[in-house]
């Protein structure tokens, strides 16, 4: 039996970095020889359609539309508390795949004869502890690979039909088609979540004086909606004072239909074609803050996009100067974005982001300021104003440059 530890749920925030390895990994086993252990701040365990049911529609949607591989695998949402109560009575012929920070990982003694791979998450090292407890450690970064214990992998990244998706298109023109004028440098910015409050303010000011001396375009990209189309019948059709409703989990979308109880009762009519919109869970403080910031700063000289769309995603990757994703983590997509010849400018600064980082920069490498990061408990470098600015200045005024021009190039050649 293999167990495999999670610390992230699937989400269209994580599918394309660490989660990836891991799906690959349970879907190379069968589902009756393994169970899967997510981490989540619960007081009990659930079953993962349960725990997505009550907690998080989207997601429950997005695994039912995306993961409909693991519905038959044995999932369950636990505690850090939880999983370690019920691992000690795991049997110990079980085989353990850690992918999940060190500090959620219980060292008990008990466990040293059993088989346990940890693939190691973006900020964690190896000490002698862990080279003792694992029986292989995955590292995604040459700089653990001292022993014969830690192994260098790679993102399989050789997926052909993402990175031919624009062959027969060019950077200009797909700017001319959205709209914006050749000779503007676009800045696509990439919120993956709501975690940008130290790192989105920076951005924007850094683009903010850089708009005094060159023409800049910011996107931003938020993804907030799903918009949704469905076919229906009758039997999905909730009639509530005169009104329909659609029961999309457990959420009633109104059915915008005239005249609906003649509908209902109309035996020539089977079907219908609904569209409607599912929002992800986010504060209105925090979408009033950022429009604030953009419209003070920017003087409404910027775009924003929320609606979810990958192909949309992917084509401002493609067309852009420069992507920034805001995040933590690794991601396929900032591999694509420099195998794209997008300059990358990461705002992480891991021993994983630095492995890949070849046509980009990572401005937190010169930042010599700390602050301690409340929802990650992490003390981290402080992105500073500065320091994001000189790294967007820094592509602008060598984009022709010709050791600029070859790691664009290696990149095709690395990533392709």
């Amino acid at each position: 039996m293999k167990i495999f530890v999670c610390d992230n749920l699937f989400s269209n925030f994580n599918i394309t970095g660490y989660n990836s390895l891991l799906l690959n990994n349970i879907l190379d086993t069968n589902k009756d020889d393994c169970i899967v252990f997510f981490i989540e701040d619960v007081e009990k365990n659930y079953k993962i359609y349960d725990y997505l049911n009550e907690k998080n529609i989207f997601n429950h949607y997005f695994w039912s539309e995306n993961l409909k591989e693991l519905f038959e695998y044995k999932i369950i949402v636990t505690s850090i508390e939880l999983l370690n109560d019920e691992m000690l009575f795991c049997n110990k012929n079980n085989v353990i795949y850690y992918f999940c920070e060190k500090k959620k990982i219980n060292f008990n003694e008990k466990f040293n004869n059993r088989e346990k791979y940890l693939f190691l998450a973006d900020y964690d090292t190896i000490n002698e502890l862990d080279k003792s407890f694992f029986t292989k450690i995955y590292t995604f970064n040459n700089f653990h690979t001292d022993c014969d214990k830690v192994e260098f992998i790679r993102f399989n990244f050789k997926k052909n039909d993402i990175i031919s998706l624009f062959d027969n298109a060019t950077k200009e023109n797909i700017k001319i088609n959205l709209e914006i004028k050749e000779d503007f440098i676009v800045i696509f910015i990439h919120l993956f979540d709501n975690l940008f409050y130290d790192t989105l303010d920076r951005i924007i000011l850094s683009i903010s004086e850089l708009k005094k001396t060159h023409k800049i375009y910011p996107i931003f990209y938020w993804p907030l909606d799903k918009e949704i189309e469905k076919n229906i019948t009758k039997k999905d059709i909730i009639l509530y004072n005169e009104k329909m409703y659609y029961k999309f989990y457990n959420v009633d979308i109104p059915i915008d239909i005239k005249n609906s109880e003649d509908i209902i009762n109309r035996d020539d009519i089977e079907t219908y074609n609904i569209k409607f919109s599912i929002n992800k869970e986010y504060s209105l403080t925090i979408k009033d803050y950022l429009l604030d910031v953009l419209n003070k700063y920017l003087n409404d000289d910027y775009s924003i996009i929320t609606k979810i769309d990958d192909y949309n995603l992917l084509q401002n990757i493609y067309m852009s100067d420069i992507y920034i994703p805001v995040t933590d983590n690794l991601s396929y997509l900032t591999l694509l974005s420099q195998y794209y010849k997008t300059y990358t400018i990461f705002t992480n600064d891991s021993n994983n982001t630095q492995e890949y980082c070849i046509f980009g920069d990572i401005p937190l490498i010169n930042s010599n300021d700390y602050i301690h990061c409340t929802i990650t408990n992490r003390i981290k470098k402080n992105l500073r104003v500065e320091d994001m600015k000189n790294s967007i200045e820094n592509y602008i005024k060598n984009k022709e440059n010709p050791f600029f021009l070859y790691k664009r190039e290696f990149c095709e050649y690395l990533f392709g």
